[in-house]
């Protein structure tokens, strides 16, 4: 658990510093695994969050944003 959460990080880090259209589209791609997207996108801040989600393909932002929410 501890592992991940660190690889969680790294990740984090990583897109947070692309900018926001690059690292949406390379979350478009990994649609195999939106799991692991939506665990990426929910450890950034909302200001992060929204300008990747804002570049994406709406059909998978809205898929992700469902993944996000807690109570789906």
């Amino acid at each position: 658990q501890q592992q991940e959460n660190e690889e969680i990080k790294q990740f984090v880090k990583t897109y947070t510093e692309m900018k926001p259209k690059a690292a949406a589209e390379i979350f478009e791609e990994m649609t195999s695994d939106l799991a692991q997207v939506s665990r990426i996108l929910k450890a950034m801040t909302a200001e992060q969050r929204s300008k990747i989600l804002e570049a994406m393909d709406a059909e998978i932002a809205a898929r992700l944003t469902k993944m996000m929410d807690p109570d789906s």
